[in-house]
């Protein structure tokens, strides 16, 4: 699940709680992503994230660890280095502590245990994405994920009404394109074709236009290459855009303003050019805005701390 998942997790929490109480130096080397065709690795990813929120003197909190494993690969790669790879989903995990979220009413009338949710996601288990990544690791297309949420609503036979409606609005913040695209981005953001050396540094400006647009300002330096392993560095500072007004839940809205910073740290083989590891975890205060259906509109401030960590592993190792 992601921190967006989490973060409308934690806003609803809120609400509820609100309403019952009233290489060597000089050395360079070229960071692009070159893997052969025929090659497959096993893609496991890890999440942790909590969101604080006070509102009315009084907080509340939600937190979701979660994770997926996914086999990786390489169907083609072109001359001009593009790489075309599937990725299949073979395991998803949810452990979700959503306070006062863990059974209540939806605004609309929909009655939601998280377990729904869990029941609901194992229907990823056998699905695939096929996408293609510049030697820089940026997407330049990809199919597969963008009826997903549908496809899962399907398989787990959800009837149409309240609950199904507020169910595909929690799938899609987890299994839309854009999400998915942001996950595959964040760990392969340090791909760059340039010649790179020790202590080389650039930046990326990373834009997520989703529920809540938030803008993340990437500074990475190379800080080892050796051992047959290139280590990167990125500080990250995080905003977000309080002027966009996104749906959260049915019927509830809200406007988020957002600040914070982060770190992540890459670990890439220099012989293979596949990531080998990824972590990172985020700090990231600010407020927001929540519109309530013949409530108006009131303030809170939040909280969102998070890890996340991957690793790509030979498939025959598994």
């Amino acid at each position: 699940m992601t921190w967006r998942t989490c973060f409308t997790s934690g806003l609803s929490s809120a609400l509820v709680l609100m309403l019952l109480s009233g290489c060597s130096a000089g050395k360079s080397f070229t960071l692009a992503f070159a893997p052969e065709v025929g090659e497959k690795r096993i893609l496991e990813v890890d999440n942790d994230f909590a969101v604080a929120f006070t509102v009315l003197g009084q907080t509340a909190s939600a937190g979701v660890r979660g994770g997926r494993r996914m086999l990786v690969k390489v169907t083609d790669v072109a001359p001009d280095g593009l790489v075309s790879m599937s990725m299949t989903f073979t395991e998803v995990r949810l452990d979700a502590d959503l306070g006062a979220m863990d059974a209540f009413d939806f605004v609309d009338g929909a009655s939601l245990d998280p377990g729904d949710y869990r029941d609901v996601i194992q229907g990823v288990v056998g699905e695939t994405v096929n996408l293609k990544l510049t030697p820089d690791g940026e997407i330049r297309y990809i199919m597969g994920i963008h009826d997903l949420p549908d496809r899962l609503l399907h398989k787990a036979e959800v009837p149409y009404g309240p609950k199904r409606n507020t169910l595909a609005k929690l799938l899609k913040d987890e299994f839309s394109q854009s999400t998915f695209e942001e996950g595959v981005t964040e760990i392969f953001s340090a791909y760059r074709s340039a010649p790179t050396k020790e202590g080389d540094t650039w930046q990326e400006t990373q834009s997520i236009a989703t529920e809540f647009p938030v803008e993340l300002r990437n500074n990475f330096v190379l800080t080892s290459l050796q051992g047959g392993a290139a280590q990167v560095r990125s500080t990250i500072n995080v905003s977000g855009n309080e002027s966009v007004e996104s749906e959260i839940l049915p019927g509830l809205s809200a406007t988020v303003s957002l600040s914070g910073t982060g770190a992540s740290d890459y670990r890439l083989n220099t012989d293979t050019t596949w990531l080998e590891e990824y972590t990172s975890h985020i700090d990231v205060p600010g407020s927001a805005s929540v519109s309530i259906p013949g409530l108006g509109s009131i303030t809170m401030n939040l909280k969102l701390v998070g890890s996340s960590s991957a690793r790509m592993l030979p498939a025959d190792s598994v």
